[in-house]
């Protein structure tokens, strides 16, 4: 099963799963940026990357259902906040200026957090101006590839950038940019989280080759950043690449939170052969709840595929 079909098939129910998260994911990285900047980084997941909301006059885009935690006044200036009350698809290109200024603006340290809490909704309101969809395209690959912007600015962007490569079949500077990431940002998060827009975007099917080896090769970097390793294993395991499996093993062996033991559980199962079977049952339960349950549906779906008295598989 291909990166394409798995998202296909399954965003009926992660979608709204994704809406109705974000505005706790959003206060989530906010609140994980001012503890950084104070020096107390608390322990994040392998994929924080924020979860961008859906754009357009859609219910997720109306004022009341926004993050509404502090004064439109406190998060953005008051131009754009009026311009962020109309539809962007009426949006004149000055206006989309003075929402690009903003986003590009990087406040006052002691500002960032209130600033970030305004970006996910700019960045969603221009991605609703379908009608310069070249402008947001290069707009949002600037954000992201900018090392000198704040990590969470670029986080933002990417996933705001993968949205739009679900919706719309995004042009080749856009492919290439994403490809060029997963080379270049081995050492950091965007790796592994441009491998995984990559997977879910219209490019997948065309590039499943390219996909298939990227996702080999930064799995197997053992200088690669560890949330890229851990994104590149679990794109191989929704692509369906066996090749992947050990590198899900290992993953498994050398886990140190829930969610590397949870990406690990789901691959395992989704391209686990006989033999995998065989050392997932001779592996301790885990404690946490979330791996617990994710160890148990691997075990059953293994068990499943891999009945006694069927053929096949090591």
């Amino acid at each position: 099963m291909n990166c394409g079909m798995w998202w296909s098939r399954n965003r009926c129910w992660v979608a709204p799963v994704v809406a109705l998260g974000s505005g706790a994911l959003v206060w989530a990285l906010v609140w994980n940026w001012s503890n950084r900047q104070q020096g107390n980084r608390p322990s994040r997941g392998p994929f924080a990357l924020p979860a961008a909301t859906k754009a357009g006059p859609s219910p997720e885009f109306t004022r009341e259902s926004r993050v509404e935690s502090a004064p439109d006044s406190e998060r953005t200036p008051a131009m754009v906040a009026e311009i962020l009350r109309r539809s962007p698809s009426d949006a004149t290109p000055e206006e989309r200026a003075i929402v690009w200024a903003f986003i590009k603006k990087a406040p006052a340290k002691e500002q960032e957090a209130l600033w970030l809490l305004g970006i996910d909704e700019a960045l969603t309101w221009i991605r609703g101006a379908e009608q310069a969809g070249a402008e947001v395209e290069s707009g949002l690959l600037e954000l992201v590839q900018r090392r000198d912007y704040p990590e969470a600015l670029r986080e933002f962007a990417l996933q705001h950038l993968g949205v739009w490569t679900e919706e719309h079949l995004a042009g080749a500077a856009v492919l290439e940019a994403l490809q060029k990431l997963v080379v270049s940002e081995r050492a950091t998060k965007i790796a592994g989280q441009s491998l995984q827009v990559l997977c879910r975007s219209r490019f997948a099917e065309s590039q499943m080759p390219w996909i298939r080896d990227a996702a080999l090769s930064l799995a197997t970097d053992s200088a690669a950043h560890p949330g890229s390793k851990t994104a590149a294993v679990e794109v191989g395991g929704h692509c369906g690449f066996e090749e992947i499996e050990p590198w899900a093993r290992q993953l498994l062996v050398q886990a140190q939170g829930v969610g590397e033991k949870m990406v690990a559980f789901n691959v395992l199962g989704w391209v686990g052969s006989r033999g995998t079977l065989e050392w997932l049952e001779k592996q301790p339960p885990c404690g946490e709840g979330l791996a617990a349950a994710a160890q148990k549906q691997a075990l059953h779906t293994l068990q499943e595929r891999w009945a006694p008295g069927r053929t096949g598989g090591n």
